[in-house]
């Protein structure tokens, strides 16, 4: 009996890590692109797989990033260097999952979609405010948990809002929330970008605690007005 007990606990606990895949390594590649613009560049290549490897060739730098699903790590070759392990993909994918709060590198991180791996809107919608046209919403795994239980959210709670063309078929900008301390402060825990452009390096009304924003928000679940999908 102790032999089977043992046995199905070591297969329940296998089944339960679930191993990472091509798409979590295109998150964590276009994460990198925008937090190293210099070694990985231009961003946005488009992955290949070979001798193992699920990875990015960057010409402009002539650096690689890849991603072995075997051994489940991140690896990088620079020029002139060995292959080297950046480390497991598993502490990489909170930190893709987490926007960057300065107006520039969130801009390269929109255009890079780097949140579309979140849960997600299952389609575009008209947006419930007047204030955006219509619009997709992503909801990053911190925020899940929180809307999920109904309580305060964390820091690190973030939620992208993507605009889109009467047609559905182009995104015109992003309205993103995240908050970035434990205490809301009456939205000055939040930081706000909104941009009607998905242009590179597109003017934005940005910054902690914006009144337009945080006014309009202060109507949701502790700053958060959308709903999560099916609810």
């Amino acid at each position: 009996m102790k032999l089977l007990l043992a046995a199905l606990f070591f297969f329940s606990s296998q089944v339960a890590v679930q191993a990472a895949t091509n798409t979590d390594a295109d998150a964590i590649f276009a994460w990198a692109e925008t937090i190293y613009p210099d070694l990985f560049a231009p961003a946005g290549q488009t992955s290949q797989s070979g001798a193992g490897y699920y990875y990015r060739f960057y010409p402009g730098s002539k650096s690689y990033l890849g991603f072995r699903a075997d051994d489940q790590k991140i690896y990088y070759l620079l020029p002139n260097g060995p292959v080297s392990t950046a480390g497991d993909i598993s502490t990489f994918l909170p930190q893709a999952a987490l926007p960057p709060d300065s107006a520039e590198k969130l801009n390269a991180y929109l255009r890079a979609g780097i949140y579309r791996n979140w849960t997600a809107d299952p389609s575009v919608h008209p947006s419930s405010t007047s204030a955006h046209p219509r619009s997709r919403i992503y909801f990053n795994p911190s925020v899940v948990d929180t809307l999920t239980k109904k309580v305060s959210h964390q820091a690190g709670a973030a939620v992208v809002k993507e605009f889109y063309s009467q047609d559905n078929n182009k995104v015109t900008g992003w309205a993103v929330g995240i908050k970035t301390q434990s205490d809301s402060a009456n939205g000055n825990g939040w930081y706000w970008y909104e941009t009607f452009s998905a242009e590179p390096g597109a003017v934005a009304t940005q910054g902690r605690g914006i009144s337009i924003c945080s006014n309009c928000h202060s109507k949701g679940q502790d700053y958060v007005r959308a709903a999560l999908p099916g609810q």
